[in-house]
């Protein structure tokens, strides 16, 4: 467990943020896309601040969600396969986004009808998207129970 830590100064006033990070997926500067790196977006400080309170709010979103999908487990006495398929309580949620991968919308127009299917759904992704709640079971169209 690490300790994360960011400063910066705004109007002659200290800015601190800190917050722990428990899962082993970070963002490191090769994930980073070449327009966020480049030289000519991070000459001024404000763009600097500006990149460091959006990864500060991306780390905060993913901590929330991973917290509220792993107290939906405890809730349910549930559990979810690893890596190497084991049982466990504490996914992480960037596995989780992995086993996520393959489910597909599409939009099938015939005549002045437009339907939208999803396609790729198992039952394994049915019971990760019901523990984000019905906003999400209602977008992917599986019922909430």
């Amino acid at each position: 467990e690490r300790l994360v830590f960011i400063s910066w100064e705004k109007e002659k006033r200290k800015r601190f943020f800190f917050f722990k990070q428990k899962t082993a997926y970070e963002i490191k500067e090769c994930d980073w896309s070449s327009d966020v790196c480049s030289s000519d977006l991070l000459k001024k400080p404000s763009r600097i601040q500006g990149l460091l309170m959006i990864m500060t709010l991306s780390l905060l979103v993913y901590s929330i969600a991973e917290r509220r999908m792993r107290k939906r487990l405890a809730a349910t006495n549930d559990t979810l396969p690893n890596q190497i398929n084991i049982p466990t309580k504490t996914p992480t949620l960037h596995w989780v986004f992995q086993i996520l991968e393959g489910i597909n919308r599409v939009t099938l127009g015939i005549g002045s009808t437009v339907q939208c299917l999803i396609d790729g759904m198992t039952q394994l992704r049915r019971k990760i998207l019901r523990l984000f709640g019905p906003n999400v079971c209602r977008i992917y169209q599986i019922s909430c129970t």
